[in-house]
């Protein structure tokens, strides 16, 4: 049975995103990517509140005795070797039982779960099918990634995705936080699989308009890269309204948008390699 190392296990209301308001588990795992000590501070500088802190590390016994910080990444502790007694290593049955006992009915009923870090895709990628194929998860109807989205899906478990979540992409979410300059990541990092900091648009097809949104709808977009030139890149873009209160989708409007990648001064420069190869892998 695998095992994953939990910094968090809570439950509480999500407050931002697609969500906001749902009753939820969190889980949030060991390890990380980034810093992102930029956060809060001024462009270039980088925040030592961490560091302080890590000073005492071995004085703090739990997750929730550490002290807040103002700048810097709120989640330190989740990724930062300094804390990493903080964070034990859990069974798939243990993770289970501590969500059971958590729930409200001590089972999945409407709650939603929310895996995060930390980069939650980073090191345990192997270890969610077992997780989310427990006799006690079966129930669970609604599941988010939080991810920067540096990390590629892993084949085995994109595969248990596809089969087990294939029928069911909707209740499936990637909520992808790309860490800006702001974060004091370095653009290279950052947008690993762009690579390229400066994408714009240079042509949008005709729209097509197939029902009005109405009030109280929740427009969902998706978009899928359909080809890659030289220096631009196409996509094939549908926009959803979907109802929160009847839990109903409907395509509103379909369209196609192609970016062009640009340098410093605006102009046309060639999709790196390794996109090219991706897209061509597919």
């Amino acid at each position: 049975m695998s095992k994953i190392k939990v910094s968090e296990l809570f439950y509480s209301i999500q407050g931002e995103g697609r969500f906001m308001g749902v009753p939820s588990v969190f889980l949030r795992t060991f390890g990380c990517n980034f810093t992102c000590d930029g956060f809060g501070m001024p462009r270039g500088e980088k925040s030592d509140e961490r560091d302080i802190i890590a000073q005492h590390a071995d004085q703090y016994t739990d997750y929730k005795s550490l002290p807040l910080v103002t700048t810097g990444c709120d989640s330190y502790a989740s990724w930062d070797v300094r804390f990493k007694h903080l964070s034990p290593v859990v069974s798939i049955n243990g993770i289970v039982d501590a969500i059971l006992r958590m729930l409200p009915h001590g089972k999945w009923a409407s709650e939603h779960l929310v895996i995060t870090g930390g980069e939650p895709l980073l090191g345990w990628q192997r270890a969610y099918p077992d997780l989310l194929s427990h006799p006690d998860m079966v129930n669970l109807q609604e599941l988010t990634f939080e991810t920067n989205g540096t990390q590629k899906l892993e084949s085995k478990f994109s595969e248990y995705l596809k089969t087990h979540w294939g029928k069911r992409w909707d209740k499936l979410t990637f909520s992808v936080s790309p860490k800006l300059s702001v974060s004091g990541e370095t653009w290279d990092d950052a947008m690993e699989v762009c690579h390229s900091k400066n994408m714009v648009t240079i042509s949008i097809d005709r729209c097509v308009f197939k029902k009005p949104a109405k009030e109280g709808s929740l427009l969902k977009i998706y978009g899928k890269l359909i080809k890659i030139g030289n220096t631009s890149a196409t996509f094939n873009v549908e926009v959803r309204s979907y109802n929160v209160f009847k839990e109903e989708e409907a395509i509103i409007l379909t369209t196609s948008i192609t970016f062009v990648r640009i340098d410093d001064e605006g102009g046309p420069i060639p999709i790196s390699e390794q996109v090219k190869r991706i897209f061509n892998s597919k």
